[in-house]
């Protein structure tokens, strides 16, 4: 999931308007986050709020990140952020509010995005156009309830076309990497487990 040359990715770039720093890390690292890890944000003292390294933190419309460090540039302070991929994104210590960061749900909230895919009383919007641009802005909110209705949604259309295959996989791994860290579980059954939410009336899984 590391390169979407598709134009639903590209639009979702657009959409995002966020000027971020990225770079390619030169290898990906395969040791595990030691348990139990410490709190991913705090803001206890005055000031901006501060990232843990080696916490996990969520980034609206890129999804889970860890927070691999902090770097210099020019005399300036940046939280240096790491996805799955490798790829490295950079922010001000200062714009962390102004981006969106969050912390990980916790393990107690997960029922609650599991009701949110349950709930089908809504409608999906006919309209194709309408419909792609709604789920772009819930990707970009960031929020967990947004990013499970764009899966949930997604999955009750028997027909979904190339774009919206896409965008359902960027959902549903968005969804699950943050599920497998808020239940302590591993992303392959977190997702299993999303998919068994949604129930047998989904339509197929998406493409790889």
């Amino acid at each position: 999931m590391s390169k979407w040359l598709d134009v639903g990715w590209k639009r979702l770039k657009s959409v995002m308007g966020l000027t971020v720093a990225m770079s390619s890390a030169a290898a990906c690292s395969n040791q595990q986050a030691t348990k139990p890890q410490p709190t991913a944000m705090s803001s206890d003292s005055p000031g901006p709020p501060r990232l843990a390294v080696d916490t996990h933190v969520v980034y609206p419309a890129h999804g889970v990140m860890k927070v691999a460090g902090m770097s210099t540039i020019d005399g300036a302070s940046f939280y240096v952020l790491k996805k799955d991929d490798g790829a490295t994104i950079r922010i001000p210590v200062g714009a962390l509010d102004q981006v969106g960061i969050r912390a990980v749900i916790a393990t107690d909230d997960v029922e609650a995005v599991y009701a949110t895919l349950r709930d089908r009383s809504r409608p999906v919007e006919p309209d194709w156009d309408l419909r792609y641009r709604t789920f772009l802005e819930h990707i970009k909110t960031g929020s967990v309830h947004d990013v499970a209705m764009v899966v949930r949604d997604l999955r009750r259309l028997k027909k979904r076309s190339w774009g919206e295959e896409r965008l359902l996989t960027t959902a549903l791994w968005q969804l699950t990497s943050e599920l497998a860290i808020a239940s302590k579980t591993d992303a392959e059954t977190a997702e299993k487990e999303v998919l068994s939410v949604l129930g047998a009336d989904a339509p197929g899984k998406p493409s790889p």
